[in-house]
């Protein structure tokens, strides 16, 4: 089963959204580079490791855009929370996201390379950001872990 996110501690808080960027998990390079590149061309990012719980709900709800970079190029939890917490994703090349319901540029904007990262930033955060993280809070409902584990009922029920 893909990913999913917890409702019980991911959702919008109706903070006001002082940040421009969040990415919070391990820093592959990969990740590392984006951030710089990010703060480089003058967002206001906050990033790391450590936010958990609390702290971290907090954080993306602060956020206008929940940076992801996937290690494996699938959708991640973090995709998901994301879109919980009135962030617009914005997101590596996601296989799995057509199979799962979401379309790029309507409820998360892709970007192939760390240059279009920065740039789409830039571009989402001139407004175009709260339509896509509106679209992303509607269809996010179905991925739940309860609905998850419906799937799963549902599958072995049928076998």
């Amino acid at each position: 089963l893909p990913p999913c996110y917890d409702p019980a501690m991911c959702y919008d808080m109706g903070l006001e959204r002082d940040l421009d960027v969040v990415m919070v998990g391990y820093p592959y390079p990969e990740r590392v580079s984006l951030v710089e590149a990010m703060k480089a061309a003058g967002l206001n990012v906050a990033a790391g490791l450590g936010p958990v719980y609390d702290e971290y709900r907090t954080l993306y709800n602060r956020a206008k855009i929940a940076l992801v970079k996937s290690s494996n190029g699938d959708v991640t939890n973090r995709f998901f929370e994301g879109m919980a917490m009135g962030c617009c994703v914005l997101a590596d090349p996601v296989a799995d996201a057509p199979k799962l319901g979401l379309v790029d540029g309507v409820h998360y904007w892709p970007y192939r390379d760390t240059a279009g990262a920065v740039e789409a930033a830039k571009m989402l955060l001139q407004g175009h950001w709260q339509a896509i993280a509106e679209n992303g809070k509607q269809i996010v409902g179905a991925h739940t872990w309860d609905a998850r584990a419906r799937q799963m009922l549902e599958t072995l029920e049928m076998n």
